[in-house]
């Protein structure tokens, strides 16, 4: 194609299935699949659970799950888009998201869609009018919950600790999955008592529900970065600015940012470092006496180095 998007500068295309190509530095190759390129992948495999597969495989440490769109359809009328513009409106929802917004097409033709969360949430909810924007005759309400970034990467975790392996209805298992953090991240209630923890909620959400438990995706373990991950990172948000403020305030300074940032090393973060080092048979690079650290992190980065790499 002649076109590219994401920061990548040319586009592969086979149907509706889009391959970025010749991105920056790191970037790699970028798979998007929309509604229907997941339905041409699925024709294009001949394979129903070509999702649960890819979900449920791990993904390796070279590659990034960047966004996991889980889409929840009603057909049966249980839902209304009026009833549910008017309850964010009201405040009558029990959600952690607390950006609200709502667009509406003034003669109705393009439908009306109800966000919660902003565009840079990791979890963002989209509840809009399908039938409005594909002009059919039946009822169609669909909410879409939208995860980036570490909430989709704890979904994903979540697909390969819940479903079991050559699950004959995985796809449809991801789907109740993610009903059940819909049901965590939102509510629509009754004003039934002053403490909105306690007021009911509406019937007809309940049954969109089908009655399924809440998943809480923030209790899931954050994925601790190994090295390459964390060099990667580095390389690209903050070394430029790195070698600017070094350039302009020098070496000093850098080893004074160093120092501070000493503190602020996170246990669970230096351990599987530290480990990974062990287990490649590669020593810290980082003599753990320079001068310049304050004895409580020097310290720490002995206790480090005795604990996980032996001294021989």
């Amino acid at each position: 194609m002649g076109y590219g998007r994401y920061g990548y500068r040319n586009c592969l295309k086979y149907a509706a299935i889009e391959i970025y190509i010749n991105g920056g530095k790191n970037m790699g190759i970028c798979l998007d699949l929309k509604s229907q390129g997941c339905a041409d992948l699925v024709h294009l495999t001949q394979n129903e659970s070509v999702f649960y597969e890819t979900l449920s495989s791990k993904i390796p440490d070279y590659t990034s799950l960047t966004r996991i769109d889980v889409a929840m359809d009603d057909h049966y009328g249980l839902l209304n888009m009026d009833t549910m513009s008017d309850k964010v409106e009201k405040r009558e929802v029990r959600t952690r998201l607390r950006s609200r917004t709502q667009y509406k097409s003034l003669d109705d033709t393009d439908g009306h869609t109800i966000y919660l969360g902003t565009p840079q949430s990791d979890v963002r909810i989209r509840i809009y009018d399908k039938q409005a924007e594909l002009h059919t005759i039946s009822h169609w309400i669909r909410v879409e919950l939208v995860l980036r970034r570490h909430a989709a990467k704890t979904f994903q975790a979540q697909v390969i600790q819940s479903i079991p392996a050559g699950s004959k209805n995985g796809n449809q298992q991801i789907a109740m999955l993610g009903a059940g953090v819909l049901r965590d991240k939102l509510a629509f209630i009754e004003p039934t008592d002053a403490n909105i923890s306690r007021c009911t909620v509406c019937s007809w959400w309940e049954s969109f529900l089908e009655g399924l438990e809440p998943i809480h995706l923030a209790g899931q373990n954050r994925e601790i970065p190994s090295i390459q991950q964390m060099n990667a990172w580095l390389n690209k948000q903050v070394s430029g600015s790195l070698s600017l403020m070094t350039c302009l305030m020098g070496p000093a300074w850098l080893e004074q940012l160093i120092c501070d940032g000493a503190y602020r090393i996170k246990d669970e973060v230096a351990q599987p470092m530290v480990q990974e080092l062990k287990a490649q048979q590669k020593s810290i690079t980082i003599d753990p006496c320079q001068d310049y650290l304050p004895d409580r992190i020097r310290a720490a980065m002995v206790t480090y180095y005795n604990t996980y790499i032996p001294n021989d």
